[in-house]
């Protein structure tokens, strides 16, 4: 193996085959993502012994393609698992050397209603009729989407159906054959170095640009020395951005 040269800094976007679905994953698909994880855990602990400036972008592509199928069920536990990862990989690194950052690019015309009671399951009915076609309805919504169904001229009576099965389609209100995404504003979480940059609302592009700052990577560098031109911030592993609604599935 030819040995590398010497660097300061280092990136790694990680891509994975996709996987199905918590909730239909095969004993298989588990053992691979057990497996996947660990190697990733690995990278992080890995990196952060070197001593250098470094940027990681990992994503969960399936919380969007439950979403686009209309699958909330699926979308949900993928989210669950989005949330173990962040805090594995919070448990594998430090607020004093690493800015962690979580968000996304978009959201989905996705919603909940209809007034449901502590403790009824997010999968099941609202505990209300509708007061105009006098039929029940998911608390789990869609604004539009492949779960739009017109049973004999008027709205699906989903009384009888298995709503809480994990490939159910989410009732929507206009029908296309695949959800679309949002336009609302999304949420982005940070901790770590310089986390206070990231607060309000802020352009999506505003984002890379606190990062690089924070990693000292750049044209920006001038906060990364103090005056007598000695290393100021130089953070050991520098940025983990996880982007949640990329088409990337990993851990």
């Amino acid at each position: 193996m030819t040995p590398l040269d010497p660097v300061e800094e280092f990136m790694s976007v990680c891509q994975q085959r996709d996987i199905s679905a918590l909730p239909l994953r095969s004993r298989k698909e588990e053992q691979w993502k057990g497996e996947t994880c660990g190697r990733g855990g690995a990278l992080i602990q890995t990196v952060a012994s070197w001593e250098l400036r470094c940027y990681s972008c990992a994503g969960r592509g399936r919380i969007d393609h439950g979403h686009h199928e209309g699958k909330a069920k699926q979308a949900l536990h993928e989210a669950v698992e989005m949330d173990r990862a962040i805090g594995r990989a919070g448990l594998l690194t430090s607020t004093h050397d690493t800015l962690s950052v979580v968000t996304a690019d978009h959201s989905h015309v996705f919603n909940f209603g209809g007034y449901t009671h502590r403790g009824n399951t997010i999968f099941g009915l609202s505990p209300m009729l509708s007061d105009v076609d006098q039929k029940p309805f998911t608390a789990i919504l869609y604004g539009n989407g492949p779960g739009y169904k017109i049973v004999n001229g008027g709205r699906e009576n989903i009384s009888t159906t298995k709503y809480e099965d994990n490939n159910y389609q989410a009732q929507a209100a206009v029908p296309l054959s695949m959800e679309t995404h949002g336009g609302e504003d999304v949420a982005v979480f940070a901790k770590g170095p310089l986390a206070h940059l990231l607060h309000g609302v802020h352009e999506q592009n505003y984002i890379p640009h606190v990062m690089a700052y924070a990693a000292c990577i750049g044209q920006n560098k001038e906060h990364c020395y103090l005056n007598d031109g000695a290393v100021g911030l130089q953070p050991l592993f520098s940025s983990i951005a996880t982007i949640l609604m990329v088409t990337w599935l990993l851990c």
